[in-house]
């Protein structure tokens, strides 16, 4: 196996490879699996639950054929510090590779392509979902940051749901950790479908269309598996058994206070507040006293005390104070788009619900801390 290719375009496709790396149990999908055919060479990346394939066709040239397996961390890094426009990978024989560009020749170990596992991309009797290229990003934005991170990959919370059942020509998707949710929903035509997908399916898919100019994008619901299709590029992730939280219940809550308030001076004020918290006093929690014209945000710590206080506009107000977790907070402000947010809440037991005045198809919710 042998050929040579442009490295900025070699590279620009391995970055996906990369962020699809992570850890896994078994120590083979560690590798990359490169298979060099007569016209083009695919290189394929598995996490254990997202498998990425991706075709390269230009700017190369084949000289033999033939597939190898290598370790990831080790052959991008090296690949992205050589100097060269073109780099060639040569097969020296079962064990070793010979990469040269320019006055760089290194030889890497390779692992046993024979145990790479192979993955089903077939599209063939699956049920297709096609949502338009902005709504990744808006998922990306608005919803993400509300899951629960740093879990284990089976857990459901560390998903995103989308579900197209529950209310007519819609399709509703949801984030939550069970202390935040970030819910948005679009005018949807498509097939009655349930399903949650993973977190790094989103990434990977917001990294690649960022790079084109592709309006719509198809995923096939097939089995336990989703996949997209585009061209040169597939991506195949295991669906979440588990089933997710029923959140209609809080979705639907209408609450009887509200109020708008500037976006900045309300972010400005939690980032004021929270200066003061310290490494023993983390579970400080922000206060927010709801006055009749203003806001009151504070935090008092062993450090001392920071309070702001900001004007509210067109508002129904019960005067109430409020416990948060701030960054639950700032998850959802930082989502809003618009100058102004409105804030909805009916007590300091409930949750009180975020509106984006620029966005009427999003909600973002977080529950108050009780004191």
């Amino acid at each position: 196996m042998k050929f040579s290719i442009n490295t900025k375009y070699f590279l620009k496709n391995l970055k996906y490879i990369q962020s699809n790396s992570s850890s896994n149990t078994n120590p083979i999908l560690d590798g990359i699996y490169i298979n060099v055919n007569q016209d083009d060479v695919t290189i394929t990346s598995s996490n254990e639950k997202d498998t990425i394939k991706i075709k390269l066709d230009q700017n190369l040239t084949i000289h033999s054929t033939g597939n190898i397996l290598v370790k990831t961390s080790l052959f991008i890094d090296l690949i992205s510090k050589i100097k060269s426009d073109i780099i060639e990978i040569n097969q020296l024989d079962t064990s070793v590779i010979r990469i040269t560009g320019n006055k760089v020749v290194a030889d890497l170990n390779l692992l046993d392509s024979n145990l790479y596992p192979s993955f089903d991309f077939s599209i063939e009797n699956g049920q297709q979902i096609t949502i338009p290229s902005y709504l990744i990003s808006k998922i990306k934005h608005k919803i993400i940051p509300s899951i629960l991170m740093n879990s284990f990959d089976n857990n459901v919370l560390s998903g995103i749901l989308f579900d197209s059942t529950r209310l007519e020509n819609k399709l509703e998707i949801v984030g939550t950790d069970s202390y935040h949710l970030s819910y948005i929903n679009e005018n949807f035509n498509g097939p009655k479908l349930k399903f949650v997908l993973s977190k790094k399916f989103i990434d990977l898919i917001s990294e690649i269309i960022s790079d084109t100019d592709i309006k719509e994008i198809n995923l096939i619901i097939k089995e336990k598996n989703i996949i997209l299709n585009l061209p040169n590029y597939q991506i195949l992730s295991r669906l979440f058994d588990n089933e997710y939280p029923n959140i209609s219940k809080i979705i639907e809550t209408k609450n009887q206070y509200h109020f708008e308030i500037n976006k900045d001076d309300l972010i400005d004020a939690i980032n004021y507040a929270t200066t003061i918290r310290t490494n023993e006093n983390k579970s400080s929690s922000l206060q927010f006293d709801i006055k009749e014209s203003e806001l009151v945000v504070s935090l008092q710590s062993m450090e001392g005390n920071v309070q702001s206080n900001i004007n509210i506009e067109k508002s129904n107000i019960n005067p109430t104070i409020f416990y948060f977790n701030y960054k639950y907070l700032i998850d959802i402000f930082k989502s809003i788009t618009s100058d102004k947010i409105l804030i909805e809440y009916q007590s300091n037991i409930q949750p009180i619900i975020v509106k984006d005045l620029n966005d009427d198809s999003y909600i973002g919710i977080t529950l108050p801390i009780k004191q």
